[in-house]
């Protein structure tokens, strides 16, 4: 099995052992803060789901703080229009959505893959699984170019059998821990 980690920390993790944490415990995950969580492909079946933006009460408390100093840095910068950059998330979705189907209309062989994306301050983050490792950089350049996109954090295990994603480069959606829109 072969997969690429994004080289830069990824801050919508920042709660990565609190996460580990929360998981083993049977508390609800819950998507807290109404993150766009969306999957984009589906064509691999055995792809594990991400765990994206759910999280226990509990993290989502540890967050609030964190997230608010987070959203108003980027108005306070001068880098954002918006006073909060989680204001952009919703439209940016919307625009990766069009741009994704759009861009596998052009380049079908995208569409071998199962992809999910979280959008968090004008951050992206696609977690899933393709299944050739050449299209890691297409998906990432396809996502940094949709509008008011700050950054792109790209975490696929690549391949096609259930065998190959025993272990992922992302944290993984515990069975039966939250129910999905």
């Amino acid at each position: 099995m072969r997969f690429r980690r994004a080289s830069v920390w990824t801050p919508a993790f920042a709660g990565v052992t609190a996460i580990f944490v929360g998981a083993a415990s049977a508390e609800p995950l819950k998507n807290h803060y109404n993150d766009p969580f969306v999957q984009v492909t589906k064509a691999i079946a055995t792809c594990p789901l991400p765990r994206g933006p759910f999280m226990t009460a509990r993290e989502a408390q540890a967050e609030a703080h964190p997230r608010i100093e987070r959203g108003t840095t980027c108005f306070m910068a001068g880098k954002c229009k918006e006073p909060n950059a989680y204001r952009y998330d919703a439209g940016i979705a919307a625009r990766a959505q069009t741009a994704v189907t759009d861009a596998v209309r052009k380049t079908p062989a995208l569409a071998q893959s199962s992809v999910w994306l979280t959008v968090q301050r004008r951050f992206v983050f696609a977690q899933g699984c393709v299944g050739d490792r050449r299209h890691i950089a297409q998906w990432e350049a396809l996502l940094r170019a949709v509008p008011d996109v700050e950054y792109v954090s790209a975490d696929f295990a690549v391949g096609s059998t259930a065998k190959q994603f025993q272990r992922v480069p992302y944290p993984v959606m515990p069975a039966g821990a939250a129910r999905l829109p």
